[in-house]
């Protein structure tokens, strides 16, 4: 299984520390760690393949996931120290800064208490089904970047838009724009 850690376009590195890009293909389940105190989205390119979660083994009560077929936030916790993969494996870790997190987490609907989920299930207003549909048919590992890069930065911008205006609308003036009538 090939490994490579990719560098964010410059626009996006306050929010984004870099990408880890899995390509391989595994006939059996091979393990690949996940990042302690980290935050990440895991996306895949290409066809979807198996995955497992767990402990320190697939035996270590594992739980079986159908297919990688959807991007996956992973929260870093103590209990999930694993994932294995299994089969052609095209997989994008996009690992976010604190403020990069903060952004994401910041639009959530719900609490969750759980250590990976879909991201559909927050509700963030990117990777809709075009974006998905793209991946999924996309067959170079850059160009599949690039269009998750682009996603990240329509969404990042918008968080700034939204940033900016909630910080104008708490300012107090030190003085008033009336002018006195006469």
């Amino acid at each position: 299984m090939q490994q490579d850690f990719i560098l964010p376009e410059d626009s996006l590195t306050e929010y984004v520390t870099g990408y880890l890009l899995f390509d391989g293909n595994c006939e059996d389940a091979l393990e690949i760690g996940t990042f302690e105190n980290s935050c990440s989205l895991g996306i895949p390119l290409g066809k979807p393949f198996d995955f497992f979660l767990g402990g320190k083994s697939l035996e270590d009560e594992s739980t079986f996931v159908d297919l990688f077929d959807k991007p996956y936030f992973f929260i870093s916790h103590e209990n999930l120290t694993s994932i294995w993969v299994s089969g052609k494996v095209r997989l994008v870790f996009v690992i976010f800064t604190e403020k990069g997190l903060k952004g994401v987490l910041r639009q959530k609907k719900k609490d969750f208490n759980q250590y990976i989920f879909p991201l559909s299930r927050i509700g963030l207003p990117m990777f809709n089904l075009m974006i998905k549909r793209e991946l999924r048919f996309n067959e170079d590992n850059v160009k599949g970047i690039k269009i998750i890069e682009n996603e990240l930065q329509k969404f990042f911008k918008k968080t700034k838009i939204e940033e900016s205006k909630d910080k104008n609308e708490n300012i107090n003036y030190p003085f008033s724009s009336k002018v006195p009538e006469k």
